[in-house]
């Protein structure tokens, strides 16, 4: 063990000093103070720019994207929702296809792709409320338990905190009881 610290100090001390960077010039410092002028200072119309920087790139973006079909408001937070969107005259996207709703509803819900015949059901089904009942079946299962568990038990961080691991697996359990 004593040799081999010796060797590793006699390696240390064989080894050149280490050089000092050259000192800056005064053209380099002054370079340097302008580049991070404005990172130290309050810019008391910061908001105003930041709102016309934003009304530009805003301009400049297309508008053929944007859907002009009135979206039925179902409930409270609908009618909060798109009556800001309205009143800020935010521009909203158009409502998805039936085929994009279903896989990302199967997607939010239960963190899973949805089967081929889920999705050929959904797609024949005719009834006018099929977004709903689907939403609404998907809640109900076991798959949406499963999901939701595991992402509040990570985001509560229970399986760290617990001394013999167990904790994480209860709390998962009640909270899909829940």
């Amino acid at each position: 063990m004593l040799v081999v610290v010796a060797v590793l100090q006699g390696v240390a001390i064989a080894q050149d000093a280490p050089q000092k960077p050259p000192k800056p010039t005064q053209r380099q410092m002054e370079k340097a103070e302008e580049a991070h002028r404005g990172l130290f200072e309050a810019k008391p119309n910061a908001p105003a720019e930041a709102g016309r920087r934003t009304n530009r790139a805003a301009a400049a973006l297309p508008r053929a994207g944007a859907s002009r079909a009135k979206i039925h408001r179902k409930t409270f937070i609908d009618e909060h929702i798109f009556g800001r969107i309205a009143r800020d005259r935010v521009p909203h996207a158009p409502l998805s296809t039936d085929q994009e709703f279903v896989r990302r509803a199967y997607l939010d819900a239960t963190g899973q792709l949805p089967s081929a015949e889920a999705v050929r059901e959904f797609l024949a089904d005719t009834h006018p409320q099929k977004r709903d009942k689907l939403i609404d079946s998907l809640i109900a299962g076991e798959g949406f338990a499963e999901q939701w568990g595991w992402l509040w038990g990570d985001l509560f961080r229970v399986l760290g905190r617990s001394g013999d691991g167990n904790q994480g697996h209860l709390f998962h359990f009640w909270n899909k009881e829940w």
